[in-house]
């Protein structure tokens, strides 16, 4: 019995993966693919949940990028790369992270641009010359 519930979570943790890791979470990285990064997931599936990161920076070992975010596969990758059991770890580069960061906030903050309401641009506002403001106000 305990067999076959082990079986079920770890299957059922497995197929978390490629469907609430697609449909559940925030695109961090990118928005274009439908992956998302969500702590629920990850605890789910042992650090897969980060699954934006992973899509975006394919060729990193690591499924999260932050120290803190909850990825035992990355830690203990990493524990093997440190007592050399795993060596080439290939770690996308932090400035390009930033890039993918950045270009998302970007991208909201466009989002939040456009339904502000601006005045319009200088060359569409109306002359008004000094013939105009006598006439609509008179002389004193």
């Amino acid at each position: 019995m305990l067999h076959r519930l082990n079986l079920t979570v770890c299957s059922q943790s497995t197929f978390c993966i490629n469907s609430l890791a697609h449909w559940i979470g925030d695109r961090p990285y990118d928005d274009i693919l439908t992956p998302r990064d969500n702590l629920l997931n990850s605890i789910l599936t042992f650090g897969e949940g980060y699954h934006n990161f992973h899509h975006q920076f394919p060729i990193d070992y690591r499924s999260a990028y932050l120290w803190y975010q909850y990825d035992p596969t990355k830690w203990f990758i990493a524990l093997c790369g440190k007592i050399g059991l795993a060596n080439h770890l290939r770690v996308f580069p932090s400035n390009e992270v930033a890039k993918g960061q950045l270009a998302m906030k970007l991208k909201e903050l466009k989002k939040f641009q456009e339904v502000l309401k601006w005045p319009p641009p200088p060359d569409d506002l109306p002359i008004v010359s000094w013939d105009t403001c006598m006439f609509l106000f008179g002389s004193r």
